[in-house]
């Protein structure tokens, strides 16, 4: 069993946010680390208070961690920034002990689970709601995935849950090609460029192979897309890189993109 390293981490905010709600996140966050198996070398820690009174969950906190190179993030909003820490707390120690059981959830191929068993606990918790910004206010974040090289669908899912996304932008091992794995209905839902040219999975999660086009366009059209359709995400192959992108609204009402790390 690996031991925690002992490490000393920040506590970003942003809004109000007094001394005593950062010392409550770091002793709380602290204590998960210290009682976790797991190798942690780096974390930090962001408290988040919205300055509009009219939303539900003001308060969001974030936590990020750095596993032995492998990225766990928890994310949750609550009224109050005490009720928000301890709900990341909670999210977090589960994301920690499912990263331990991996290969142990890989490995099953029998079960009789009850609803998000496989989906290590991660029935939808308390999540910030998001904000309407006006689309004339709305610009564009670009951030790179986290997946590696190439993946299975059961890696993927692991890694969607274990970094607290909705989607999850990935290399498909069987395919070579790009593709995305999501939460739907309950159970994954699963985009290939092309489904045909691959078998159809044989997974340990509960994933669905969906039958949906994706266009060749470039960011601004899939901004676009996005805009009209009103959906989560849209995925789409860049037309100047031929790489799967994934355009999405972020929870500050901006535009998010996701593209490929090289």
């Amino acid at each position: 069993m690996d031991a925690v390293l002992e490490i000393e981490f920040p506590v970003i905010t942003k809004g109000r946010i007094n001394q005593e709600e950062i010392e409550y996140a770091r002793m709380k966050i602290s204590k998960t680390l210290l009682h976790s198996s797991a190798t942690v070398t780096h974390a930090t820690v962001r408290l988040t208070r919205e300055p509009d009174p009219a939303r539900d969950r003001p308060a969001i906190a974030e936590a990020t961690l750095n596993m032995k190179g492998r990225v766990i993030r928890a994310h949750v909003g609550a009224s109050a920034m005490t009720e928000a820490i301890d709900l990341l707390d909670a999210r977090l120690r589960r994301r920690i002990e499912e990263a331990n059981d991996r290969r142990r959830a890989l490995s099953m191929r029998h079960r009789d689970d009850g609803p998000g068993e496989w989906r290590h606990g991660a029935i939808p918790s308390e999540r910030p709601a998001r904000f309407e910004r006006h689309i004339d206010e709305r610009e564009l974040v670009r951030h790179k995935s986290f997946a590696v090289a190439h993946q299975t669908i059961d890696e993927a899912a692991f890694d969607l849950e274990a970094l607290d996304h909705d989607f999850f932008l990935f290399r498909d091992e069987r395919s070579d090609s790009d593709a995305v794995i999501w939460r739907f209905e309950g159970h994954y839902g699963l985009i290939e460029v092309d489904p045909d040219a691959s078998p159809a999975p044989d997974t340990v999660a509960d994933v669905e192979q969906m039958s949906i086009p994706v266009p060749t366009i470039d960011v601004e059209a899939a901004i676009e897309h996005l805009d009209v359709e009103g959906g989560p995400f849209v995925f789409f192959l860049n037309e100047e890189t031929g790489r799967g992108n994934v355009v999405y609204f972020r929870y500050d009402g901006h535009y998010g993109l996701i593209e490929p790390a090289e």
